[in-house]
C-alpha cells in the first residue's frame, strides 16, 4: 500500500485539501495529513512537517 502525504491537508470538507485525503484513502492508499495547525483531519494524526512523519512517503500532494 503506498503513502501518500497530503500537504495542505484541511478539516473544512469544502476545501480541495480534505476532498484529496478522503479521495485517496477511498481508492486504498495509506494518507498522512500535513498541516501545521490541525491535530488531526478525518480521525488521521495531522504533522506539522512532512520531516516529522516517522514512516516513509511515497507521494506527497500539495493543496495551497
Amino acid at each position: 500500500m503506498k503513502t501518500v502525504a497530503v500537504i495542505g491537508a484541511s478539516r473544512n470538507r469544502d476545501k480541495f485539501g480534505n476532498k484529496a485525503l478522503r479521495a485517496f484513502e477511498h481508492r486504498g492508499y495509506r494518507v498522512i495529513p500535513i498541516n501545521p495547525t490541525e491535530p488531526d483531519v478525518e480521525g488521521h494524526h495531522a504533522y506539522k512537517s512532512v520531516l516529522d512523519v516517522p514512516d516513509d512517503i511515497d507521494v506527497a500532494t500539495v493543496y495551497v
